[in-house]
């Protein structure tokens, strides 16, 4: 046989055995490659998102809003009772607490897993509003408000929040009546420290009005100044009667038929105020009834914390 022929046969025989001993070397270094490249980002981002947040609960104990009173023994804003919850399932809570401006940082911080907190806010930071009484509408109500809010972080700095929760504090109702007079109704305690430890020391004049008491009923009848001290006295604490000729012991009040007004009664506001103001002046008038007629004497008393503070007569022209 031709060595030609022999020489060509041997070379196709071996070709194909040569491409077998080389691929298994390859997968063999591409094997080793990948073995070699570590995990990095990965794991991190893996543990991230199996993280669990804070689980927490939040609410306001119901009716515990109450009055707080500043040194000036006013109210000056309320406390309320709040209650919370929380835990986290895989990780630990570094910082919780109450948020009482929603400016993202806990005021009032909490350690405690469940509990109670006592919670002041001044109604300096509230915000005010006006809604009518929806049973009257000659009324209507003022309330101060705010929203506080509980929060969680854990360990991994991921952060939980309850809902807003709305604090609400009605401070004064006002009636506005028919001829327009105004009748104030206060909630907080709007009146400062007491001038005196003793209400007998309040000092108080009498007058005649200018007006001519006759036989009508509407006469303006008498003038009443407050004259020492330096705080305002909550209308709630005062009780003023009137004993003219004509009717016996009247209480005398903003919105009664023996009315009380401000000033001697003749200028356009007539509303009293929450206080009766050191050197403040109110008016007696009739309102419908005739309760005394000129060249009789009328007797006025005056109470306050119901203790008798001021009883005089005086005639009426």
């Amino acid at each position: 046989m031709d060595a030609r022929v022999v020489f060509l046969c041997l070379l196709l025989v071996c070709l194909p055995l040569a491409g077998c001993v080389s691929n298994p070397d390859v997968i063999g270094e591409a094997s080793a490659s990948d073995e070699a490249v570590p995990s990095t980002a990965s794991e991190p981002t893996s543990v991230s998102s199996n993280n669990h947040p804070p689980v927490i609960s939040a609410s306001i104990s119901s009716g515990s809003v109450t009055n707080v009173e500043g040194s000036d023994c006013t109210t000056v804003g309320v406390q309320v009772e709040a209650r919370h919850a929380m835990m986290d399932w895989d990780d630990n809570i570094t910082q919780s607490g109450w948020d009482l401006n929603l400016d993202g940082v806990i005021d009032v911080p909490v350690s405690v897993r469940e509990g109670y907190t006592l919670l002041q806010l001044n109604f300096s930071e509230m915000v005010m509003i006006i809604q009518p009484n929806p049973g009257n509408p000659s009324g209507e109500y003022l309330y101060a408000e705010a929203s506080i809010v509980f929060g969680a972080q854990d360990a991994s700095g991921v952060w939980s929040s309850s809902e807003l929760l709305l604090v609400r504090k009605t401070l004064e109702y006002v009636y506005t009546s028919t001829n327009g007079d105004q009748t104030t109704y206060s909630y907080v305690d709007e009146e400062p420290c007491a001038d005196f430890d003793d209400v007998r020391d309040y000092n108080f004049s009498l007058s005649d009005h200018a007006d001519f008491a006759s036989d009508g009923s509407t006469d303006y009848l008498v003038t009443i100044s407050r004259n020492n001290g330096a705080n305002g006295i909550n209308w709630n604490r005062v009780r003023i009667y009137f004993d003219g000729s004509d009717e016996g012991n009247e209480l005398c009040t903003a919105t009664s038929r023996c009315q009380l007004l401000s000033g001697d009664g003749l200028q356009n506001s007539t509303s009293l105020g929450s206080m009766w103001e050191v050197g403040q002046s109110i008016t007696i008038k009739e309102d419908g009834n005739n309760f005394h007629r000129a060249g009789y004497t009328a007797g006025v008393t005056i109470y306050i914390d119901n203790v008798l503070v001021f009883d005089e007569d005086i005639m009426l022209n």
